[in-house]
């Protein structure tokens, strides 16, 4: 199952909300085009945090569920929970609280389940596999087998992540309602620092952000007056804004090489 389905999994707190809604759209476009697919889960696996904005931008892009990394505060004592946002929206949320990679390491399969069950608000668990530019583990297979034998009482399953929201809405839980931003966990005090690392990003993307928009607003009058529109321009134009807006891009986190493009 493919998940996320945006063009590149953006910051969700630096970009304008403009630049968050291109992301889905672009993205989404070519799931369908290319796999005749809709994407029903938002995958926020690495966000600096997630914006009060977001359950409405994901709910009026069609995703029906959303399952991201940081940003749960101390309050959050479920990984699962209603998520609340500003407009009143709300989207059924998972938190990985051991991350996108609990369950890349077999040999601690048993210790990320003790962990995730202290968590979990129903008897389903999500153990994600796998990690970023890596392919599906063969072994996780026989791995599945042997615990199901070994482990009577806690049936694994592979499955993918809209089973997963589907079995919570199947438990009839009434999940706790959780609003605002999420800006917190044990990261809080990476977060302000990548809005400040390599300013020159956020400050050169914001410009050209207000620049691409107010471009297509006097192209659109322009073509209501019966000239062509640059689709195509555009079009390279919003990918390049979003190669921009990618999570390791646009807050400044890595190597100076990496940069040099951007």
């Amino acid at each position: 199952e493919i998940v996320d389905g945006q063009y590149l999994m953006p910051d969700a707190m630096l970009p304008t909300g403009e630049v968050l809604v291109r992301d889905i759209l672009v993205g989404k476009r070519y799931c369908e085009q290319k796999f005749g697919i809709e994407v029903p889960v938002a995958w926020a696996a690495d966000s600096f945090g997630m914006n009060a904005q977001l359950p409405q931008i994901y709910k009026k892009a069609g995703y029906k569920w959303l399952a991201f990394r940081r940003g749960a505060r101390a309050d959050i004592k479920e990984s699962e929970f209603l998520w609340k946002g500003l407009d009143g929206t709300t989207i059924l949320a998972h938190w990985f609280p051991l991350g996108y990679r609990a369950g890349l390491d077999i040999d601690k399969w048993e210790e990320s389940f003790v962990e995730l069950n202290k968590f979990a608000s129903t008897p389903y668990i999500l153990m994600p596999c796998g990690s970023g530019s890596m392919p599906p583990q063969p072994e996780i297979i026989p791995a599945v087998k042997n615990w199901n034998q070994t482990q009577p009482s806690i049936e694994m399953k592979i499955a993918a992540p809209k089973e997963f929201f589907q079995a919570l809405e199947s438990s009839r839980k009434r999940f706790e309602v959780i609003e605002g931003e999420l800006y917190d966990d044990e990261l809080v005090d990476v977060f302000p620092q990548v809005c400040s690392s390599r300013i020159w990003i956020v400050q050169g993307s914001r410009e050209c952000e207000g620049l691409l928009i107010t471009a297509e607003q006097f192209a659109t009058i322009a073509w209501l007056l019966g000239a062509g529109y640059p689709v195509n321009e555009f079009r390279e134009a919003w990918e390049k804004a979003l190669f921009v807006a990618f999570h390791d891009v646009i807050t400044g986190c890595g190597v100076d090489e990496i940069y040099e493009e951007v």
